[in-house]
């Protein structure tokens, strides 16, 4: 029987036999579930802005109040501006492997349920 290929995009393959993803190769057989999940994380720079930014403004310097609030803005702005991160997760009996990252909802929902549709046919 012949590999069924179920997805191929950037370097990651998802067929009925193997998931190819950054080099590794993971046995179809060997997984036992895959899952998508989401974060977002706090970029520690942006918080560490906005506390500058209040430790300026509590100097109580007239002429750094401008520096302080733009700091605390700029820090503002890149935590709203954080994307979520998206990663697929796989279950083996070795344990669980997160083995691909994107702030692409849509490639990664695309290749768990590949991975989910090669995991049924392998049955």
């Amino acid at each position: 029987m012949s590999e069924q290929i179920f997805f191929e995009h950037d370097g990651v393959r998802v067929s009925s036999a193997r998931f190819v993803v950054k080099g590794a190769t993971y046995p179809i057989s060997a997984i036992t579930s895959v899952r998508a999940v989401r974060s977002k994380t706090f970029p520690l720079l942006a918080i560490v802005l906005i506390l500058i930014g209040f430790g300026i403004l509590l100097g109580g310097e007239p002429t750094l109040l401008i520096f302080g609030l733009a700091t605390i803005a700029l820090g503002v702005v890149w935590i709203i501006k954080k994307k979520e991160l998206y990663s697929v997760v796989l279950q083996t009996s070795s344990g669980e492997s997160q083995v691909l990252e994107s702030q692409d909802r849509q490639y990664i929902h695309s290749v768990v349920d590949a991975l989910n549709n090669a995991i049924v046919q392998r049955g």
